[in-house]
């Protein structure tokens, strides 16, 4: 079994011990995406859903302490939906520090950019990961779409 199963396997087993801790007798279903672009994971609690970033699990299969806090924090979602002070009572009453995620991880997950164009009027950077399905321009001097300062994106290799 790789390192990557078995850290995918600790995170859902995390999940439901943490999860039948806070609410007992909730059946929890974990599920993974690969779409997550800046958050590492998200609670449903409603329809008893956690979904974590398939990505964020990959960079750090080899750290159980950070996917034991995160199952944490997702879990205490179901009890608390907001970040207040009840939800953060509730994650140091199981070990957690305020500011794991800020501190422990480097929150550089989100895929970069491989599309970039320059407004020929006021030469603003716009940054996109895909091309996007309608004609667009810059939106810091217009207001309106221009067909004249149409927004051309080049991949960034190109333009380097």
């Amino acid at each position: 079994m790789t390192k990557f199963k078995q850290a995918v396997d600790y995170i859902k087993e995390q999940t439901h011990i943490y999860a039948e801790k806070i609410r007992p007798g909730v059946v929890v279903k974990v599920e993974f995406s690969r779409r997550m672009k800046n958050k590492l994971g998200t609670c449903d609690p409603v329809r008893k859903i956690i979904t974590y970033n398939l990505k964020w699990v990959d960079l750090n299969q080899d750290n159980e302490e950070l996917l034991r806090n995160l199952a944490i924090h997702e879990c205490c979602h179901l009890r608390f939906l907001y970040h207040n002070r009840d939800f953060t009572n509730l994650t140091r009453s199981f070990g957690m520090s305020d500011k794991w995620a800020h501190r422990s991880v480097k929150n550089n997950i989100s895929i970069p950019s491989r599309l970039v164009a320059v407004c020929p009027k006021c030469d603003a950077e716009h940054y996109r990961h895909n091309q996007p399905k309608v004609d667009t321009c810059c939106g810091h001097c217009h207001t309106e779409y221009d067909s004249k300062t149409k927004l051309v994106f080049k991949k960034v290799e190109e333009c380097i």
